[in-house]
């Protein structure tokens, strides 16, 4: 995103968080085995045209293909997946992550669980994969756990947070579609009939609705930008204590204003 401080645009800076929680968990010796070692590449795989198998041994070029792998392994078999571990060595390269089904935590109380869905509710499920880096650079899956202590629902892994998503062209084409004054009923069911029913939706009703809702208010008139810039960059030739920041995303909209005076700074 691009900000604009006093009326001059300053560069914004480069995303480097990592998107992996950092709770290590001992590996379990018992479970690893050999086999011979095949190569694959599941980026953007298809389910519907293979049978995927999760097996000790299977190598990756990438902690990316890993994770895109057992996403699509998960939603063909039926359950959602988080991404649970994490080791780096002394450089910051990954040493091995593990990826576990969606269930795999602790449960809570039960008078906690009593409003939570059926397909969240947590039953320390032991299925999980854990993948570790070779020495030349591409992942292996040393420890493979297919077993599960819960029920698994392929027709309704849609629901999973882990296979929700809503592609750019996806929420553009949503907010053209309400732009244009059509309805949000109208506007999710045409996705529908577009890719053949809901169950091949990687997003729901609520998720549609969710980025139309932020996306109307973010959305400002034609020129008023421009026009809230200009007000501001008066009111700081008037008053040298006044102050303002104006924070814009990446397809030029407003995220958000700040601004204050000298009656403000006093306060």
């Amino acid at each position: 995103m691009e900000e604009v401080v006093g009326g001059e645009i300053l560069q914004p800076l480069q995303d480097i968080s990592s998107g992996f929680e950092t709770e290590i968990e001992e590996a379990s010796s018992s479970n690893e085995g050999t086999c011979d070692e095949n190569e694959v590449n599941y980026n953007n795989l298809d389910v519907s045209e293979k049978k995927l198998e999760s097996k000790i041994g299977m190598t990756f070029s990438s902690q990316e293909e890993v994770n895109e792998y057992y996403k699509n392994y998960a939603r063909q078999e039926g359950f959602g997946i988080l991404k649970r571990t994490i080791s780096h060595d002394d450089d910051g390269n990954v040493k091995f992550f593990t990826l576990t089904c969606c269930r795999a935590r602790k449960s809570q109380s039960i008078g906690m669980n009593l409003l939570k869905s059926s397909l969240s509710i947590k039953t320390e499920c032991p299925a999980r994969i854990r993948a570790s880096m070779q020495k030349d650079g591409k992942f292996r899956l040393n420890i493979v756990k297919i077993e599960h202590n819960n029920t698994l629902s392929p027709a309704k892994t849609r629901y999973f947070r882990s296979n929700k998503r809503l592609d750019p062209h996806v929420k553009r084409r949503l907010e053209i579609n309400d732009e244009a004054g059509i309805g949000l009923s109208k506007n999710f069911h045409s996705f529908v009939i577009e890719r053949d029913g809901y169950e091949n939706l990687t997003f729901g009703g609520k998720d549609a609705r969710n980025h139309i809702e932020k996306a109307r208010r973010l959305r400002l008139g034609v020129g008023d930008d421009e026009a809230i810039q200009q007000y501001f960059s008066r009111m700081q030739k008037r008053n040298a204590q006044f102050y303002y920041m104006m924070d814009f995303g990446k397809d030029c909209r407003i995220k958000n204003v700040f601004w204050t005076d000298a009656r403000s700074r006093a306060t």
